[in-house]
């Protein structure tokens, strides 16, 4: 029985072999991706934080002139 396993298995490695530039090229990119949605969420959060910040100044300064 764990002769047939193991054989099934060196099987799938064999099959799988040639193409594991392709599964790694994929995992980078999926990591890539990741990193990149991360940052630009980040980013964005930051840049609407700064936007709101500049809406409360200017509708303080608008308040102060009346």
């Amino acid at each position: 029985m764990e002769q047939m396993h193991t054989i099934i298995l060196d099987n799938i490695i064999a099959g799988i072999r040639p193409y594991w530039p392709l599964f790694a090229g994929m995992f980078a990119g999926l990591l890539i991706l990741q990193i990149i949605t991360s940052r630009f969420r980040i980013w964005r959060r930051e840049a609407l934080r700064q936007h709101y910040r500049d809406k409360v100044k200017q509708s303080r300064r608008r308040r102060m002139q009346r």
